[in-house]
């Protein structure tokens, strides 16, 4: 075939070795054939079904290269012999570790009488934050607590129910606090700081743990940024169980470990 530059030749028809679908090979080269500036009835090709254009971004077939400039000064420290060797440890046994916990003394959290603050507490399901509750309210702090419940609801003034897995009862609650001036300071999650020894990890239970922990936090995040709450926002989230601290803990919960890597990204997600 005595090609120039200006054709362009395409074989429609897979070859006999190639184990590639048949229809995959067509698609594939018709693609190629309409980047060539080739002319396709399309209505034809869809057996005249109704289809709609989609618009990309035109950028990725610009073919514009992004060279680094060389004028730029990038102060690097070399490594040298000397200071590889300051930092490796002689001994095998030292490189390697394993994390452990060290006992310190509870710090008190001091709160201002005169400072007060809105409060969203998560209440476990045996009520165990009641007494706290109930102080914040003597002290004058606005406290809104949720419970788990199969529907969204407002039962009082300051007490809502919501379904766990159920993202938009979270929008919901979040909106309705914005309505009423009430969105929080500070955020209590307890909903997995359950005490019920559980010994079988099944599905059952994998699932009630993720929605009533990740998920639920996953969720009030969300929530928060569909809102576009920039004030100051303190959450704390607890756990039971979650790490082997003394050694003597009885039924770990491993399905709770999902909470730990939401508390480590949640704070660079969102920076208030």
């Amino acid at each position: 075939l005595n090609r120039s530059k200006d054709q362009f030749a395409l074989n429609m028809l897979r070859h006999p070795l190639d184990k590639s679908n048949d229809f995959e090979h067509l698609c594939k080269q018709m693609g190629r054939l309409w980047m060539q500036g080739g002319t396709i009835n399309w209505n034809t090709f869809n057996n005249s079904e109704n289809r709609s254009l989609l618009d990309l971004p035109t950028y990725p077939f610009m073919k514009k290269r992004f060279k680094a400039d060389p004028s730029f000064n990038i102060q690097s420290q070399s490594l040298t012999q000397e200071t590889r060797g300051h930092n490796k440890q002689a001994n095998i046994k030292d490189w390697f570790y394993l994390p452990s916990w060290e006992r310190k003394t509870l710090k008190s959290i001091q709160i201002k009488k005169e400072q007060k603050y809105k409060w969203l507490i998560f209440n476990d399901h045996l009520n165990r934050f009641n007494r706290l509750i109930e102080k914040l309210k003597r002290e004058g702090h606005d406290v809104i607590e949720v419970k788990t419940g199969g529907i969204f609801s407002e039962k009082s003034d300051s007490l809502y129910t919501i379904c766990p897995s159920q993202k938009m009862h979270y929008e919901m609650l979040f909106s309705e606090l914005e309505q009423k001036d009430l969105l929080p300071n500070k955020i209590i999650h307890a909903w997995s700081f359950n005490p019920v020894n559980e010994v079988i990890l099944n599905q059952e239970r994998i699932e009630r743990s993720m929605d009533e922990g990740y998920y639920s936090l996953l969720y009030i995040a969300q929530a928060i940024g569909k809102i576009n709450y920039e004030g100051a926002l303190q959450l704390n989230i607890f756990t039971d169980r979650m790490f082997e601290v003394t050694g003597t803990e009885l039924n770990l919960k491993p399905e709770q470990a999902t909470i730990l890597g939401f508390s480590k990204i949640c704070n660079l997600e969102f920076q208030n």
